[in-house]
């Protein structure tokens, strides 16, 4: 490699790494996916490796894309994202990407789960008097699942915004994430104010208040 810089110093090819030949090799998800694994299994303490293996399952996962359809295994991927996104973190915790994954894939959980949450709350409503222990359970089983992927979200996006508030300066595109995470923080916490009382709500109450101003100062 470093004979093929110094012979051919404008080719990029020797400049390329095992990570960029797994990634390029191939436009195929699967194909992609056994290549970082492979990569990983004989180096994995590699940040790069991890991170890209993560936002590869990450837009799988969570795309945005208006007709996206969760593939069969979506479990099984998601047990390796949230691996390679701990390892991430553990390997460099100075670096922001994996807190900001780790914050937006609980939060898009946390909301499918609201879904089921509402459902069973419905479902207990409806039948009023005529309600069992078995749908009395389903509920309190549906809000804890909300509320422990909430939770983790909430944990991430904090991580993140520590970070942001100790950079001297921001591009826009920071400005928008962290505008975003901010926002997301002050819904967390408007959540958490629904069934607190005494100090624990007034913690809450405060804590909206300062993700709620900071959300206002980035405008």
């Amino acid at each position: 490699k470093a004979l093929g810089k110094e012979l051919y110093p404008q080719s990029e090819f020797f400049g390329y790494s095992m990570l960029d030949f797994a990634v390029g090799s191939s436009s195929n998800f699967n194909e992609r996916l056994a290549s970082l694994e492979k990569l990983l299994a004989a180096s994995p303490e590699d940040y790069k490796a991890n991170i890209t293996l993560a936002e590869i399952i990450y837009d799988t996962l969570d795309s945005r894309k208006a007709d996206a359809v969760a593939p069969g295994n979506a479990a099984e991927l998601e047990v390796k994202m949230l691996a390679a996104l701990n390892k991430a973190s553990s390997l460099k915790p100075e670096e922001m990407q994996p807190y900001l994954l780790l914050g937006d894939h609980h939060l898009l959980k946390s909301e499918k789960l609201r879904d089921a949450m509402v459902a069973a709350e419905t479902d207990l409503t409806k039948k009023g008097a005529k309600a069992t222990a078995a749908d009395k359970q389903k509920l309190a089983d549906a809000r804890k699942a909300y509320g422990d992927t909430y939770d983790i979200a909430r944990i991430n996006y904090e991580k993140a915004a520590d970070m942001f508030a100790k950079m001297p300066n921001l591009d826009a595109n920071q400005k928008r994430s962290y505008r975003a995470i901010a926002g997301n923080l002050a819904e967390y916490y408007s959540f958490k104010i629904e069934d607190a009382k005494g100090a624990d709500r007034d913690k809450f109450i405060a804590a909206e208040k300062k993700w709620d101003d900071i959300f206002s100062k980035l405008r």
